[in-house]
């Protein structure tokens, strides 16, 4: 319903509603003054007509008949509206009645008994009884009125009836007039809204059109203000919202231009999607990489939708599975080096959260000039490694040569000297370029790993061996604590352990300056795990951070390196090498100025007898192997490393 029409309603029930009462309050007066009437004519009739009638009996009744009948007769012409009336005595019985004189009677009749409960209950209580009664479709009003002498004896009563004509017919009257003013003020009523709600309706019917036109784009539109009342009010307001919006618009309409170039012009393909997968936003790096392909049968950037997408990527990715999943995580999802046609995808979806989850921005990067860039790297580390270690293998060669057999024929001491920091340098060089070597092969996955059983005991001893003089230069012991009484098999490649065993015995003598280095193999499930203790300098919480990182060393300032310390591959290189048999390296503790605790674990040998030997091993072992090495205190003690 319009609002024309509500204020219509509003102001007609209003008068209508008015127009009820003052007719209500103009019937109740009305129907009032004929109960005034009525009053009256019932005092009128009792105060005078009864007495009257009552008297003339006493006079002419017993001795002149035809005389009262007379006078009744001349009664009920004072009063037409009187019908009939009878007269009783105190037991009942009719004296007389009206209908006598109709029949031209000269004597009186014989008095009959009337059975009516209202006689009985007038003669009980003496007092007058009225009530309504229908004789011949016609309503008629009946008072018995008990009749008391000026002495006060109760004498007689009086029925008397009178007819309801009149009211009937003044009451019909009423009823039509006020039906009549009814209908009238209500024509007016209906013309006077009309009229006022024209007047109130028009600015606003104007301000809901141009709304419609304002809704529709056209900010030109303002509101005629003529007036200063509530309506004008509003119309200001409605032209000054309306100038603001225009403001607002303009605004975001520059941002959104701002916004829609910012995107475009990223290097990265941009995407955003609404909750039920449609695309709201998509840059034009999106639309080349996946929406022109050139083995797309639509080859083109203008129709792209994610279902386009999907067809894009179908066999490669389920992309609204992964969206799916990243409004059920509400966690960003990445998608590494995914590939599709000849090129490689690095795709990040992070949901967009407000109150809930609304969509998701999808970036797509093209990683393949990286990947090229990072294989030729891969592969410049790979040749150049090995063009360099031929010539550093000659120069090794011949320095080592000149120092064993012509050491003799070198008589000048700074010429001795700089052919050891040849041949020493040439070493180094040599150990900087196999670390590249192995890194390369590790990282492109061509390194080769010779899975057997073996002796894990057997390999810590080995590798202790290796460091024995080193050890005994520096005065640091080197020992396995406690030491297996039998062999303990597992399974992996012999020589990959041990290279990561001799690092990391290496870096210990390196760092420690006083006490020593203790191996304990102790059991970890389905591993063994070879714990590596030293008590040296200890390693920040911070350097330890940096610890199994490529190019990375221990060391508090990560701006700096020490280049004295090794090319920062070794532990890079030792956890390449134990993922590649299965095994695990890590840092167990580390405590400044009171020593480190490395481990690696290795898989236990599948052989049932090699499963027989390591249990027969670690129950033999003693119990204190299996303890956690950082609660033991290490020893400070300095004594000479013994051989084992």
């Amino acid at each position: 319903m319009s609002l024309k029409y509500k204020f219509s309603l509003i102001i007609v029930v209003t008068i209508f509603s008015i127009l009820t009462v003052v007719c209500a309050v103009l019937v109740y007066r009305s129907i009032t003054q004929l109960e005034t009437d009525l009053k009256s004519r019932d005092v009128l009739i009792s105060e005078n007509l009864l007495p009257k009638l009552l008297d003339d009996l006493g006079d002419y009744y017993v001795y002149q008949y035809a005389n009262y009948v007379s006078s009744v007769k001349k009664r009920l012409t004072e009063h037409p509206d009187l019908l009939s009336f009878r007269i009783l005595n105190i037991d009942s019985q009719v004296i007389f009645e009206t209908s006598e004189i109709e029949t031209g009677k000269t004597a009186p009749s014989e008095p009959k008994v009337i059975n009516d409960p209202a006689i009985t209950q007038v003669i009980k209580t003496k007092e007058t009884f009225q009530d309504v009664i229908v004789v011949n479709n016609e309503r008629q009003i009946r008072i018995i009125a008990p009749y008391i002498d000026n002495f006060g004896t109760f004498r007689n009563l009086v029925e008397f009836r009178y007819s309801l004509r009149e009211i009937n017919e003044a009451i019909t009257e009423i009823i039509i007039s006020f039906i009549l003013f009814l209908v009238t003020f209500t024509i007016i009523g209906v013309i006077m809204s009309i009229f006022f709600v024209n007047i109130i309706t028009r600015p606003l019917i104007q301000l809901t059109t141009i709304a419609g036109k304002i809704a529709a784009g056209d900010l030109s539109q303002k509101a005629n203000n003529n007036t200063q009342d509530e309506v004008g009010v509003l119309a200001d307001a409605f032209n000054q919202m309306v100038t603001t919006l225009k403001q607002k618009i303009d605004q975001l309409h520059d941002e959104g231009i701002k916004l829609e170039a910012s995107i475009n012009s990223l290097s990265l393909g941009f995407i955003m999607v609404d909750r039920s997968h449609n695309i709201l936003t998509i840059n034009h790096t999106a639309r080349q990489i996946l929406c022109a392909s050139p083995s797309s049968p639509l080859a083109t950037v203008k129709d792209c939708t994610i279902q386009h997408i999907e067809d894009e990527l179908k066999g490669v990715i389920d992309l609204k599975g992964y969206i799916n999943l990243c409004f059920e995580k509400k966690k960003p999802i990445i998608i590494n080096e995914l590939k599709f046609e000849n090129r490689f995808l690095k795709i990040l979806i992070t949901p967009i959260v407000t109150i809930g989850v609304i969509g998701a921005v999808i970036l797509v990067d093209d990683i393949t000039e990286a990947k090229v860039m990072e294989r030729s790297k891969e592969e410049f580390f790979s040749i150049a490694s090995h063009e360099l270690r031929t010539p550093l293998t000659a120069i090794r060669g011949n320095t080592s040569m000149i120092q064993e057999f012509y050491s003799d024929k070198i008589t000048d001491s700074e010429l001795s000297d700089m052919i050891k920091d040849i041949h020493a340098s040439s070493i180094r060089l040599i150990a900087i370029v196999n670390d590249f070597l192995d890194t390369s092969r590790l990282e492109m996955g061509k390194m080769e790993f010779r899975i057997e059983p073996f002796d894990i005991v057997k390999l810590a001893q080995d590798t202790i061996k290796e460091y024995m003089t080193t050890g005994s230069m520096k005065k640091l012991y080197l020992k396995i604590d406690p030491l297996p009484s039998s062999p303990i098999i597992v399974q992996g490649d012999k020589d990959k352990v041990k290279q990561v065993l001799i690092n990391l015995v290496g870096n210990a003598i390196k760092f420690t300056d006083v006490g020593g280095i203790t191996l304990q193999v102790i059991p970890d499930g389905q591993f063994i795990k070879v714990l590596v203790i030293d008590t040296g300098r200890g390693i920040s919480p911070e350097s330890q951070m940096l610890l199994f990182r490529k190019f990375q060393q221990a060391q508090d300032n990560i701006l700096t390196r020490d280049t004295t310390k090794g090319t920062g591959l070794g532990l890079y290189i030792s956890k390449l090498m134990m993922q590649g048999i299965g095994g695990k390296i890590k840092i167990e503790s580390s405590t400044i100025g009171k020593g480190t605790t490395f481990s690696i674990s290795i898989p236990l040998a599948i052989k049932s007898e090699a499963t027989f030997i390591n249990n027969q091993a670690l129950t033999q072992a003693p119990a204190s192997q299996t303890a956690p090495p950082s609660s033991q205190q290490p020893e400070t003690s300095l004594q000479k490393p013994t051989q084992t």
